[in-house]
């Protein structure tokens, strides 16, 4: 009986510190955290969250290294957001498929990463709602590795870009 116990145990413990290779999971939707059972980074962030007008209505949210020499990051999830709100708002759209979207409360309103490969950069096209974007900023969290990850990564307003 002991071994058994053991055993689940033992299964129960690596399935909770696994990251999520294939993504966040919806419990991050509201906090942007990736429920992985560690403490966001204290220290600033080695990454950056920009937006662009895209000039046709559409804008671009991109996750940069701010030092070139810097970590490459495993994981990913980005949200616009109107000021302190949690509802993620508007519609990426994905075409690399080291993403996806992530329908928190609708459809494509999130995006977040589809495997644990290193990459240096990432860029997703975003569609806002009819009420355009006054107050909106994208929102994300960017993962190291599973244990190290950085929250509260935020662009500047979008209804502040050329």
């Amino acid at each position: 009986m002991f071994k058994v116990v053991a055993l689940v145990f033992c299964v129960f413990a690596v399935a909770t510190v696994v990251s999520y290779p294939t993504g966040a999971p919806l419990e991050a939707c509201v906090t942007l955290e990736p429920q992985h059972g560690f403490a966001p980074q204290a220290t600033p962030s080695p990454f950056a969250l920009s937006a662009a007008n895209n000039g046709d209505g559409t804008y671009q949210a991109t996750v940069t290294k701010t030092d070139a020499a810097g970590p490459d990051f495993k994981g990913v999830i980005i949200q616009a957001r109107i000021g302190t709100a949690t509802d993620p708002i508007g519609t990426f759209t994905v075409t690399d498929t080291n993403f996806h979207n992530l329908d928190c409360l609708a459809p494509g309103d999130s995006v977040t990463h589809s495997s644990n490969i290193t990459k240096t950069t990432a860029s997703f096209t975003w569609t806002p709602p009819a009420g355009g974007v006054a107050g909106v900023a994208f929102r994300a969290t960017v993962e190291q590795q599973f244990d190290t990850f950085w929250t509260g990564l935020h662009s500047a307003n979008l209804d502040t870009l050329p």
